[in-house]
């Protein structure tokens, strides 16, 4: 019967050992991912992304001292912070990543006027446009595929977050970084919304 509770005991320390290991494994946070992704997203921030990070990383009191209440604004606990929720976070204080809600634009054009302010130009909405003309209902998946047909022009695209919650977190970037990042990262961002 001792011998029972023996390996009864050494099982549950092995459990909890073995969880213990795959929590802090789960949770290392890896800076140069981050940072490279940084460069890619906000070019013209990438500095500032990289104090961000670095102050994430390197100060995690400071940090949480300046920053905690912009993610309970939006519902993630300070020790549950992904690279994800940093990257949008940033996004989101620098102009550079738009949310909107599931439903679709609350202002007419709203997507398209954050795609012109994040690529400082006029662009011709061709797609759009003759997508609007024949739909009054607008379909909100269906508007970011003319979108990104129209950006497609200039070698730009939507990429939308693959948090999982109940508006779109939408950025635009070069074609070509959009597929950097996945190389780095495959799970971050997709061009197709959810």
């Amino acid at each position: 019967m001792n011998v029972k509770f023996i390996i009864i005991g050494i099982a549950i320390v092995v459990l909890f050992v073995s969880e213990f290991l795959w929590r802090k494994k789960s949770s290392k946070f890896n800076l140069d991912i981050a940072l490279k992704i940084g460069d890619l997203l906000f070019k013209d921030d990438s500095d500032e992304f990289r104090k961000y990070v670095n102050l994430f990383v390197n100060e995690k009191e400071k940090f949480k001292e300046k920053y905690e209440s912009d993610f309970e604004e939006i519902g993630i606990e300070f020790n549950d912070i992904k690279l994800l929720d940093l990257v949008i976070q940033f996004g989101v204080d620098a102009n550079k990543i738009l949310i909107i809600d599931w439903r679709g634009e609350e202002n007419d054009g709203e997507v398209q006027d954050f795609c012109e302010e994040i690529l400082k130009c006029k662009i011709d909405w061709e797609e759009v446009n003759q997508f609007k003309v024949k739909e009054r209902e607008s379909d909100v998946l269906v508007l970011f595929e003319k979108i990104n047909a129209d950006l497609s022009q200039l070698g730009y695209t939507l990429i939308f977050s693959t948090n999982s919650n109940d508006s779109y977190e939408i950025g635009v970037t070069k074609i070509e970084n959009f597929d950097k990042i996945k190389m780095i990262k495959k799970d971050l961002f997709t061009i197709q919304p959810k």
